[in-house]
């Protein structure tokens, strides 16, 4: 309910409830990527979910094997979440969510290989728990800024 014009305040205590479910399950997908805990992503995500993303696309079956080895080919990864819009309709949400990605080539951080720029696209759905899960993403690239071009500077 993202229009709470005329609601009630129960609506739109439920709305405000729905909203940081959703992006609850935005915050836990950063958390679970950076720290490697693949249980984690994988709840985030309807077992159905379909996936754009920067290096592969695919069903969430394919797609998170590819993602996970990416990702633990780096030291450590910080993905801190920004602007999001979040709009609920029912059982049904849509969430944009920018992030800035810093990739390292060491755990403690200190060599950094690159930085990117995405937005998340992600549609959800309510399962009949109340959980909330991404059926669909698409990962926008917006920015990369790698470590030689810093250098450069």
């Amino acid at each position: 309910m993202s229009d709470v014009a005329g609601a009630s305040f129960q609506e739109r205590m439920a709305a405000l409830l729905d909203k940081e479910a959703v992006a609850d399950v935005i915050r836990r997908y950063a958390y679970g990527i950076d720290t490697r805990d693949e249980a984690l992503v994988r709840a985030c995500f309807d077992p159905d979910a379909d996936i754009v993303g920067t290096v592969s696309s695919g069903p969430l079956r394919d797609y998170l094997p590819r993602l996970l080895e990416d990702v633990n080919g780096y030291g450590a990864t910080m993905h801190q979440l920004g602007t999001q819009l979040i709009d609920v309709h029912g059982d049904r949400a849509a969430a944009k969510s920018y992030a800035v990605a810093r990739h390292f080539r060491d755990p403690e951080g200190t060599e950094e290989v690159f930085v990117v720029g995405v937005r998340y696209d992600d549609s959800l759905r309510r399962d009949d728990g109340g959980g909330w899960h991404i059926v669909e993403r698409h990962v926008v690239p917006i920015w990369r800024r790698t470590r030689a071009e810093s250098e450069q500077r």
